[in-house]
C-alpha cells in the first residue's frame, strides 16, 4: 500500500514516500505533494476532479524522474491555481512519464511550496523489498 509520511526538518518539509511499485510511488509522491498544498482537500474533492493536464517527463533515472515530475506538477498548480490529487499513466518507466493529473482549482494554498528538490532524494528498494525515498520541499 502506498503511503507517505511528514518528516521533522528545521526550515523545509520532509516527505517520506514508500510504495511497491513505481506506479504507487509517483501517486504517494502527487497525493503527499497535495496535501501539503491544501490539506485533506483530495479527500473532500474524491471522484470528481474536473481540471486535467498532461505531464510528459524524461530523465537519466527513476529518482530524477520523480522529483522532476513533482516539479511540474508544481509548476502547473502555481500557473492554474490548482492542486492535483489523481494521476492516469499512459506511460511509465525508470526514465519516462507520459501522464494526466486531476485536481480543482483553489482559491489559495495552505504551504507555499517553492521547490522540489533533490537534496536527499534516492530512490531505492529498502528491505520490504518496497521502493523508499524522501522528497524535500522547498517552502
Amino acid at each position: 500500500m502506498p503511503t507517505f509520511k511528514l518528516l521533522p526538518h528545521i526550515a523545509d518539509i520532509r516527505v517520506q514516500v514508500t510504495a511497491a511499485t513505481q506506479e504507487e510511488m509517483f501517486r504517494s509522491a502527487l497525493q503527499g505533494m497535495a496535501y501539503l498544498e491544501k490539506k485533506n482537500f483530495c479527500k473532500e474533492q474524491a471522484g470528481s476532479f474536473f481540471v486535467r493536464d498532461k505531464v510528459q517527463i524524461k530523465a537519466a533515472d527513476i529518482t530524477g524522474l520523480l522529483i522532476d515530475f513533482l516539479s511540474e506538477v508544481l509548476t502547473l498548480s502555481h500557473i492554474n491555481k490548482v492542486v492535483y490529487c489523481e494521476i492516469s499513466f499512459h506511460k511509465l518507466s525508470a526514465t519516462e512519464i507520459i501522464s494526466t493529473i486531476k485536481g480543482n482549482r483553489v482559491n489559495c494554498f495552505d504551504e507555499d511550496i517553492k521547490a522540489v528538490t533533490y537534496h536527499e532524494a534516492a530512490v531505492k528498494q529498502n528491505n520490504k523489498r518496497q521502493l523508499e525515498t524522501v522528497i524535500i520541499f522547498d517552502i
